[in-house]
């Protein structure tokens, strides 16, 4: 029994009318699709640290969240209280010096040069996370986003004044006698029996 091979030309034929190489075929060009759209996004995006300082913020303090410094040229940011919607959105900062308060604004808000965020006098309204977006000359975007947490300001309890030394006296006198009286009773009921 031998089998005879199809023709080339049925073989052709047969591998474009088969409806299981298509599925695959179009999974394959969605996955290379996928992948180097992703690589060309991440290749634009980078996290940048936001610094505290002070770290230890009461209220009334005023804060400084500092950036850490690029060589290029920034060309915006956008500061966020909480989410980074538009919402949420503190001020926008494009240099050399124009700045547009956006809806979460206080009055309270400064931006710097470099896009750090300057806040006067904390309130407990301000415990968020704080987010920035700055874009730089060459396209790529930083994203950061950091935490403050303010706390009261509690006040000092009165400082605990001492015994004076007649009543550390007293205290003292009258533990040993009540030590006295509790030895006598044990030696009297003792000598009884």
């Amino acid at each position: 029994m031998s089998r005879s091979l199809p023709s080339p030309k049925a073989a052709k034929s047969s591998w474009r009318s088969s409806p299981n190489w298509w599925p695959m075929l179009l999974l394959a060009a969605f996955i290379f699709s996928c992948t180097c759209v992703t690589r060309s996004h991440a290749a634009k995006e980078a996290t940048i640290e936001i610094m505290t300082e002070p770290s230890q913020l009461l209220v009334g303090m005023d804060v400084n969240l500092l950036l850490r410094a690029t060589r290029q040229e920034i060309k915006s940011c956008v500061w966020f209280r909480g989410h980074r919607l538009k919402q949420f959105a503190i001020l926008t900062y494009r240099p050399p010096n124009e700045t547009i308060h956006n809806e979460s604004y206080t009055g309270r808000e400064t931006v710097q040069k470099d896009c750090s965020l300057y806040i006067k006098n904390l309130t407990l309204d301000d415990n968020d996370f704080y987010s920035v977006k700055r874009v730089l000359q060459d396209g790529l975007t930083e994203f950061g986003t950091t935490p403050l947490l303010i706390r009261e300001v509690l006040e000092s309890p009165e400082p605990r004044q001492a015994l004076s030394p007649g009543v550390t006296f007293g205290v003292v006198a009258g533990c040993l006698m009540g030590l006295m009286f509790i030895t006598g009773m044990f030696v009297f009921r003792a000598a009884g029996r």
